[in-house]
């Protein structure tokens, strides 16, 4: 939820390839990813952010729209409404 409410205030947002991160973050469109450990990388994206005031605007409006799309509250409600009644079927 973190990586989307930062995305939902136009921050672009730079995290680890690991878990559902990657299912978030639109590698070099609304943010960056990269290997977790790979502190160079990290370095680099964040040097990359602090001098282009340009591309933070654009990543994080790109990242606003993702959230606003995606992960809107009431989409995803009914996604959960919906998960949750097939397992009940299966039960």
């Amino acid at each position: 939820m973190t990586l989307a409410e930062a995305m939902s205030c136009e921050t672009p947002v730079i995290a680890p390839k690991v878990g559902g991160i990657p299912e978030v973050i639109d590698h070099e469109i609304n943010g960056y990813v990269y290997e977790l450990g790979n502190n160079e990388m990290l370095t680099k994206y964040m040097l990359e952010l602090l001098e282009d005031s340009r591309k933070v605007r654009e990543m994080g409006a790109k990242g606003r729209q993702k959230v606003v799309e995606k992960f809107e509250a009431s989409k995803i409600a009914d996604r959960y409404v919906n998960w949750y009644e097939k397992i009940l079927e299966e039960l």
